[in-house]
């Protein structure tokens, strides 16, 4: 699944009581921690896992940014109750 800043989002926000909250997605960056461990093991000529360095997202929820793991964001899809 492929998400683009813009799009709206499900996320995973602990805040609330469903765990699952709707946001805009603002920004899609690498993990700054998993950047300083590959600088870290490139150094040590250490092997890097593959899908590293992990993507974060940024979304935008009510007035504040909430950062989440990128592979727990979810295709908002309206729910009709008839």
């Amino acid at each position: 699944m492929s998400f683009e800043p813009g799009d709206i989002v499900e996320f995973n926000n602990w805040n609330t009581g469903s765990f699952r909250a709707l946001g805009l997605l603002v920004e899609i960056r690498d993990n700054p921690s998993d950047v300083e461990q590959i600088s870290s093991w490139r150094a040590d000529g250490k092997p890097i896992p593959a899908g590293w360095p992990r993507k974060i997202a940024d979304v935008l929820h009510g007035d504040c940014i909430k950062t989440c793991w990128y592979h727990h964001l979810r295709t908002h899809q309206e729910r009709v109750v008839t």
